[in-house]
Order: structure tokens, then sequence, then C-alpha cells
């Protein structure tokens, strides 16, 4: 018989259990597991309880076991599909990983790829090739630098501490 929920919705009163729920929405693509429900930035989300889940992430609980604290599960998926929930595809590893994975993958950009980007590499190792290594001459010369190349102070200063363009950084 049909109840109304907290909200005011129909609901059947029955729930069923996640692995149920989750299996109603794969579909197998060759070696992927497609997940088919809900999906944000291109990443499948379950219910499971008050809020959505990563569905990779239940994948993983459900067919793998435990996430150990502090890592995380890495999308290895070799079509590069976010929406893949093969636990094959999938692997345990530090959010350091995770981020290196995505550099690999190209789904995070970095340097000149990103399209707000206003330096070049080239504008970076010049940057960081001319930078003085005296006491009192770093503001000087960063303000100098952040006119030439149109950009701020802070920009500069996280070159030259490597807080960004990283990959440039160890000139």
């Amino acid at each position: 018989m049909p109840q109304i929920d907290s909200k005011g919705r129909f609901t059947s009163g029955e729930t069923k259990p996640l692995k149920e729920r989750f299996d109603e929405k794969i579909s197998f693509e060759g070696d992927c597991w497609v997940w088919t429900g809900y999906k944000n930035r291109g990443y499948g989300y379950i219910h499971n309880g008050s809020r959505p889940h990563p569905a990779y992430r239940v994948a993983w609980e459900l067919y793998r076991g435990t996430i150990p604290e502090g890592l995380v599960v890495r999308h290895r998926c070799p079509q590069r599909r976010k929406d893949c929930c093969n636990p094959d595809h999938l692997k345990i590893g530090t959010q350091k990983q995770n981020m290196e994975d995505a550099i690999e993958d190209g789904t995070i950009l970095r340097g000149e790829e990103r399209h707000l980007s206003k330096l070049t590499e080239s504008d970076v190792e010049d940057i960081l090739l001319g930078f003085p290594h005296l006491k009192g001459y770093n503001y000087q010369y960063m303000r100098e630098k952040a006119s030439q190349y149109g950009v701020s102070v802070n920009t500069i200063a996280d070159i030259f501490y490597g807080r960004s363009w990283k990959h440039i950084s160890g000139l």
C-alpha cells in the first residue's frame, strides 16, 4: 500500500536493499559497468540514507569491502569513463595518487592547458630563471614580472614558491 514520506511524496513503504538498487542502475558495455542513474559532472550517484553517494565508491564497498581510513577510490577505467563502476577498474590509493591519475588522464588540466591561463610554460621558465636570489629584491622583481605579464604579484609568488606551475618549478 502506498505511503507518503516526510516530504509529501508517495512511496511504496518498502526500500530495496542497496545492492539490488545499485545493480538495477548498471548497464554492461564491454568491460565497463556504466552507471545509468543520476549523474553529476559525469560521475554516478546513488542515495544511501539521506544523501547521494558516488556510485563508484558504493561499487567498491559492495564488491570489494571497506575503504581504508585516509584512502580514496581511484578510477582506473581503461576507457576513461567517469560513469564506470566496474570494481576491476577501481583502485584504492592516496589523494595524491588520485590527482596524479587525473593529470595523466587529462581530466585535470595544468599550466597553459587551462583555458584561463595568461602565462605559457616559456613565460614561467623566464620568470624562474631570472629570479634574483638576493635578499630584499624578491618583491620588487615579483612586481615587475607581474606587471610585464599582466598577472598579480601573488601569481608570481605562487610560481616561485612552488604553489603553482609545479611541473616547471623544478628548474
